[in-house]
């Protein structure tokens, strides 16, 4: 990994290992590496379209969602979306109150899957 970050969040996806985000000590971060398990090597990929830290991050059906967090000035509600194959981040719509330091996870049954996002603080004190 290339940078020092704090409050980042990670995931795996296809024998990927993805750093997302967090905080270098300075600015809070859009960048993302991933650790190719296989090929034991690390590679940049494209940044989230905002900074964040603190936010939850989770896979759904191959896509890559990152949740709320921190963007240095403000706790946010935004949700983006990365799809590996096309190498793009889409925003979608938000969550309902602005949260950081949040956690999510996938449930995936056979008649549905969702993700599921578990509010932490409010703002940043």
């Amino acid at each position: 990994m290339s940078t020092h970050r704090t409050g980042l969040s990670a995931v795996i996806l296809n024998a990927n290992l993805y750093i997302l985000g967090g905080f270098n000590g300075q600015h809070r971060l859009r960048s993302v590496e991933r650790y190719n398990i296989h090929e034991k090597k690390w590679s940049r990929v494209k940044p989230m379209l905002g900074r964040r830290s603190n936010f939850a991050a989770t896979v759904l059906e191959g896509f890559i969602y990152v949740i709320g967090g921190y963007d240095g000035q403000t706790v946010i509600s935004t949700v983006e979306c990365y799809d590996p194959y096309n190498r793009t981040w889409s925003p979608r719509a938000d969550i309902l109150y602005p949260r950081s330091a949040v956690s999510a996870t996938t449930l995936k049954s056979q008649e549905y899957a969702r993700y599921f996002t578990f509010y932490g603080q409010k703002d940043n004190t």
